[in-house]
C-alpha cells in the first residue's frame, strides 16, 4: 500500500460546487454583473478563488470592479461555504481506512487556506496529518507547482517511498507530475473522464471503492499478481510492449509513466481509455 497519500479537496474529497456556484453568482449580482451557470463555475475551478473570479467576471471587467467582486465573494463564501458542501459518499471511510492502515494523509488545495481549514474541520475532523490551502503570501506557489506538495510532505516527516497524489482535474495531473507523485485521477469530480484522459491522467478511478483498492493494494504498483481485473471490467490483452485498445482493434505502444509500466510488467489484464491512460488494473499483493 501507499504509505503517503495527498488529496486535492474540491471535486475529490468534497462536492463543493453548489456553494461555490451560489457565492460566485451572489458576488456577480451584487455588482450588477451577469451570472454564471453551474457548468461555467465548475470549469472555472481548480486554480484558486482569485482565478475563479477572474474567469467569472466579463472579460472587459475593470480591475477595480473585479477586486470588489472578489471581496464580496470571499465574504459570502466565508459565511456560506458549508451550506451544501459534503464529502463524496465513501470518501470519509476511505480516509479512515488509510489512517487505520498506517498511511500518512494530507490535503493540498488551491482554495484559500481559511476556507480549507474551516471546511476540513467540519467534514473530516482530525482525519488528516496535514491540511494546506493556498498561501502564496507566504511564498508558496499554488498548484500545479510542486512546493505545496513538498511542504505538506515535509510537515509529515518528509518523503518516504512512493507518494500517491489523488485529484480530479488537469491541475492535479500536472501537480502529480511536477511533484514526482503517482497520479490517481477521480472521474466523479469537476472535470470528468474525458477531460482527465485529455490531460494525460495515467490512472483513472470511477468510485471511492476503486480508489481504496488502488491505494491500499498497490505499493507504487511494484508487485502485481496475475489475478482477474479488480474492477470487474473487460480488459484487453497485453501483447509484448503494446496494448490492444478496447473497441478499436488498434495496437498502441505503451507510453505510460514508469509506475504504470511496472503494473503492466506483472499483469495480464488492464483496461485503457486511451493509449496513455489506464482505467483499471490487476490486484496487487
Amino acid at each position: 500500500m501507499y504509505k503517503t497519500v495527498v488529496f486535492d479537496l474540491d471535486g475529490t474529497l468534497l462536492d463543493t460546487l453548489e456553494d461555490l456556484y451560489l457565492a460566485v453568482n451572489h458576488a456577480l449580482a451584487a455588482h450588477g454583473l451577469p451570472g454564471r451557470s453551474r457548468d461555467e463555475v465548475r470549469l472555472a475551478t481548480g486554480n484558486g478563488i482569485v482565478r475563479l473570479i477572474q474567469r467569472s467576471v466579463p472579460t472587459d471587467c475593470p480591475d477595480e470592479l473585479r477586486e470588489r467582486v472578489f471581496g464580496t465573494f470571499k465574504e459570502h463564501y466565508g459565511a456560506h461555504s458549508m451550506d451544501h458542501t459534503a464529502p463524496y459518499a465513501g470518501m470519509p471511510e476511505l480516509v479512515a481506512a488509510l489512517r487505520e492502515a498506517g498511511a500518512h494523509v494530507a490535503v493540498v488545495s488551491n482554495k484559500a487556506d481559511f476556507a480549507v481549514q474551516t471546511i476540513i474541520r467540519a467534514t473530516f475532523p482530525d482525519a488528516f496529518d496535514c491540511v494546506m490551502g493556498e498561501n502564496e503570501a507566504a511564498g508558496i506557489p499554488k498548484k500545479p507547482a510542486r512546493p505545496m506538495v513538498d511542504a505538506a510532505l515535509e510537515a509529515m516527516g518528509g518523503r518516504s517511498g512512493a507518494v500517491a497524489y489523488v485529484g480530479d482535474s488537469e491541475v492535479d495531473v500536472a501537480t502529480a507530475a511536477n511533484a514526482d507523485c503517482d497520479c490517481v485521477a477521480c472521474s466523479w469530480g469537476f472535470r470528468g473522464r474525458e477531460a482527465l484522459v485529455e490531460a494525460g491522467a495515467p490512472l483513472i478511478v470511477d468510485t471511492p471503492s476503486e480508489l481504496q483498492r488502488v491505494l491500499l493494494s498497490c505499493p507504487s504498483a511494484r508487485r502485481c499478481s496475475r489475478s482477474p481485473n479488480i474492477f470487474g471490467r473487460p480488459a484487453p490483452p497485453v501483447r509484448g510492449r503494446a496494448i490492444v485498445i478496447p473497441n478499436t482493434g488498434k495496437v498502441a505502444q505503451r507510453r505510460e509513466p514508469p509506475w504504470v509500466r511496472r503494473l503492466l510488467r506483472h499483469s495480464t489484464s488492464i483496461t485503457t481509455s486511451s493509449p496513455n491512460t489506464c482505467t483499471a488494473i490487476t490486484r496487487c499483493t
